[in-house]
Parts: C-alpha cells; structure tokens; sequence
C-alpha cells in the first residue's frame, strides 16, 4: 500500500517535516529524514527500513507519497490549464510527472508522447485538486492533515 500525506503550508520546509513526524508515528516510532540525490530526487532515510519517498507542491499544498517500492507522485489543481499541444488534460500531466518521478530520469520531451503503463498508475481527485501516484501498489490511501 502507498500511503499519501497532504498539507496546506506556509512554510515547505515545516509541512514536510510534520508528514515526516505523522508517518513515523505510523510506521512503529520508525524515525524517518530526507535527503537528496544529486539528481534532485527525495531519498527517504531511515536506520531500519527501506523505504521510498516522493514528493510534489502546488498551490500551498504538499503531496508526499511512503511506499515500500519505488514511487512517484505527481499533485496539480485540478482546475489548472495545460496547453494541448503538450497534454489534453491535468489529469494526464499528473500522470506523466508522476511517471516522470518514479522512473527517477525526470521529465522530458520523449515522456510527453511515450506509452504509460497504465497499470502502474493510479490517478485520484481531492478536494481542488489531482493527485497521481506511480508505483507497484494498486491503490493508494490519502491522509489529509489539518
């Protein structure tokens, strides 16, 4: 299971830092940080477990996908325009960036036109928004923080 935290934020750094103390509380008093590949890519760190981590911001709010596989995570508005001559719809952009994150090459021009493996991704509506998620899990479980 992939599990999905979002928070409104102010402040980046603290609404990530408050996911990362709400999931460790989770995950048995696991005590979990982030850091990052020179690629840019989150890495989750933690001395017990092997976990995964990605992250993605819009609009005052923060997206951070936990799963025990590889992952990406891809968080718009839903009301958001994306012009038709690089995606049809949000929903597909979500798609595309979530994909573009889990395979960890980023985003390029090439991703734009390639086939997605559909059955990897998961794509959902909350609140204003469009969350999608990349991976091995066939759902994902959103938790919404206040």
């Amino acid at each position: 299971m992939t599990s999905i935290y979002l928070i409104q934020y102010t402040d980046l750094q603290q609404a990530k830092e408050r996911i990362l103390q709400e999931y460790s509380k989770k995950s048995k008093g696991e005590i979990y940080t982030i850091d990052y590949l020179p690629s840019g890519a989150p890495q989750l760190i933690s001395s017990k477990q092997k976990k995964y981590v990605s992250i993605s911001h819009t609009d005052g709010w923060l997206a951070m996908a936990f799963s025990d596989s590889k992952v990406g995570v891809d968080l718009e508005r839903a009301d958001r325009e994306v012009s038709p001559s690089v995606c049809e719809s949000i929903e597909k952009w979500t798609r595309i960036e979530a994909y573009a994150k889990w395979t960890g090459l980023g985003l390029s021009r090439d991703m734009l036109f390639e086939k997605l493996p559909d059955d990897m991704i998961i794509t959902k509506r909350f609140l204003k928004y469009v969350v999608s998620v990349c991976g091995s899990a066939k759902d994902f479980k959103i938790m919404a923080l206040v």
